[in-house]
């Protein structure tokens, strides 16, 4: 066996009687190879919805239409894309986890769950609102 990866959540007994069935199988193997398995608990955190990821992405297009930013060092305000919004609304409000370095990165957005995702849009349209004076169609 080459490498063993593989993510249970226990939501009822087959859930865990196939955790189970797989340590039973693979836990003797991979500790006489030297490489014994390591198992981790804790609670399941649902991915953020593909609902979430549309929002999200409305909001960013609403505000890379609306908002006019003048960059440091510039007498001139100007529309940037919604690409360039996602990165700098990533780096001011997204959770943040250890890099490669060392130093905190940004969480991408297809890695944050659905409570972080919630807090991440609601940070955001309130930065919008209050700073960038944008107005979302909804509101």
């Amino acid at each position: 066996m080459n490498t063993l990866s593989k993510t249970f959540v226990l939501r009822n007994d087959t859930n865990a009687h196939s955790l189970w069935d797989l340590l039973k199988a693979h836990w003797r193997d991979m500790a006489a190879a030297g490489k014994p398995l390591a198992v981790t608990v804790s609670e399941h955190k649902a991915k953020r919805t593909s609902a979430q990821h549309k929002r999200y992405f409305a909001l960013v297009q609403a505000i890379s239409e609306q908002a006019w930013i003048k960059p440091e060092g510039s007498d001139i305000a100007r529309q940037f894309d919604v690409d360039i919004w996602h990165e700098h609304l990533k780096d001011l409000f997204a959770p943040r986890e250890e890099g490669p370095g060392g130093r905190l990165v940004a969480m991408s957005t297809t890695r944050m769950s659905v409570e972080e995702h919630s807090r991440f849009t609601q940070d955001i349209e309130v930065y919008a609102v209050t700073e960038l004076k944008v107005e979302f169609a909804y509101l």
